[in-house]
């Protein structure tokens, strides 16, 4: 679909295995499927001593984790608890996954955050 966007070359002598589901590449380091932004995005999942550290794999900031409640109505009883990243093949794969991964992380590292950009750990300190 979108493979005019990147270099061919860039593949070779890659040696790479193609995996279904969620599977543990090595002992605490996880990839997780996490369909609807893509149908194959993975995160990647490493168990840490602060707890297990989650890239997101999706385009997505940490407001996409974390959304403001509503303030203008705030008798509201319902409110999104995830918002899936903004660019989909399926809503609500999208959103199963946000809040799948929304679920499983300790450290969520939202790889499009900005404020990723001038850290030099994760999580900072």
């Amino acid at each position: 679909m979108q493979g005019y966007l990147y270099d061919p070359h860039l593949l070779n002598d890659l040696r790479f295995k193609v995996i279904e589901g969620d599977q543990e590449i090595l002992p605490g380091i996880e990839v997780i499927h996490l369909p609807g932004h893509t149908p194959g995005v993975q995160a990647v999942s490493v168990n840490t001593v602060k707890g297990k550290a989650v890239i997101s794999g999706m385009c997505c900031i940490g407001a996409n984790f974390n959304p403001p409640k509503p303030e203008r109505e705030p008798q509201m009883r319902y409110y999104w608890k995830v918002i899936p990243p903004g660019i989909f093949i399926n809503l609500y794969d999208a959103y199963a996954s946000t809040l799948r991964l929304k679920g499983i992380a300790d450290i969520l590292i939202p790889q499009h955050d900005p404020s990723l950009f001038n850290v030099k750990e994760i999580p900072s300190t």
